[in-house]
């Protein structure tokens, strides 16, 4: 199917298919690792940042997830699909936080891995993202913009340039969302060139421009072999 993920469920709806179990083990260790690189947050603190989250999460999706899966699952689910979505983009962007022979940076897992996050059923509200980011932020990230990170990442899949002028993230729904933005925003025109104004509709003549202030317009040429009319001067 089109909208079904080949190796990596993100998001509840193809969540404990079979195809995706050997992903989970992944996204554990991806939960570790930021435990471990960022001692100052801990495992509650993650948890109770989501379950603040959780009602406008569920807004997202199209049934009851929180019923479906159990209301615990549901945060389970957002904190460990949105740690692996947040490591695969940073360690895509920033090599000292790659290590050798990471498990998520293999040959096998970017090319088999990278087109699942970008199918519309597989999504987290972009919200979540963000928040896990920010949470798990180190110091020598405090410049770093994760839209221009995620936009990096997953460009090499797509069918066209992208553009990194994307700023407003409470605009941005999901990952899917974002880089479409960026790949369909038009591209600016060079400085001191005017961009071409609109052509008018076939059979309706185009304004003429308007004449310069105190300046008379000359007057409408007259038909061959027809003089032109004397125009009377005023005496003085």
């Amino acid at each position: 199917m089109a909208y079904e993920p080949q190796v990596i469920s993100i998001g509840p709806y193809h969540r404990g298919k079979d195809h995706s179990t050997v992903m989970e083990v992944h996204k554990k260790h991806c939960l570790i690792m930021l435990l471990d690189r960022n001692k100052e947050k801990t495992l509650k603190e993650y948890v109770e940042a989501l379950e603040g989250l959780k009602e406008e999460s569920l807004k997202y999706y199209s049934e009851s997830q929180d019923q479906k899966n159990g209301e615990d699952q549901f945060v389970e689910m957002m904190l460990f699909d949105g740690c692996f979505v947040v490591e695969l983009i940073r360690k895509s962007a920033m090599e000292e936080f790659r290590k050798e022979n990471d498990h998520l940076l293999t040959h096998f897992i970017l090319r088999t891995v990278m087109r699942d996050p970008l199918l519309i059923e597989n999504q987290l509200p972009f919200f979540i993202v963000m928040k896990l980011f920010d949470m798990t932020k180190m110091s020598n990230e405090a410049h770093q913009n994760f839209m221009h990170m995620a936009i990096n990442c997953f460009s090499i899949i797509m069918p066209g340039p992208c553009s990194k002028k994307i700023e407003n993230h409470p605009s941005i729904k999901h990952l899917l969302g974002l880089l479409h933005d960026s790949c369909v925003s038009p591209p600016e025109a060079p400085k001191g060139v005017r961009p071409p104004s609109p052509e008018a509709p076939k059979g309706v003549n185009p304004p003429p421009p308007e004449a310069a202030r105190g300046v008379r317009p000359p007057p409408p040429e007259a038909p061959k072999g027809v003089k032109p009319p004397h125009r009377r001067h005023r005496r003085e």
